[in-house]
């Protein structure tokens, strides 16, 4: 059965202190070790105070992803098939 964790009572102002200023050179879990605490509560912290989504780097890599497989171009596709009564058009 998995341990059972309760909530923190490490004081989070305590770990905000590095965020004031954006330094992308330091890491959750570098921060995790400096300041004795477990990685997802540096990870909380640090999306709290950046705003920041835990999959932006997901989300551009996708973008570059399917517009390199020419999603983009999907739509004038399809019309060009209805167009032609369900007969794929010629490229």
């Amino acid at each position: 059965m998995p341990e059972e964790v309760g909530p923190s009572d490490f004081d989070d102002q305590t770990l905000l202190a590095p965020f004031g200023k954006k330094d992308e050179s330091l890491t959750t879990r570098m921060l995790a070790e400096d300041f004795n605490v477990n990685q997802s509560t540096a990870l909380r912290q640090q999306q709290s105070r950046w705003r920041i989504s835990k999959h932006a780097h997901c989300k551009k890599a996708m973008w570059w992803d399917r517009s390199a497989r020419g999603i983009d171009r999907l739509q004038s596709k399809w019309e060009a098939v209805i167009g032609v009564d369900g007969d794929y058009a010629p490229e």
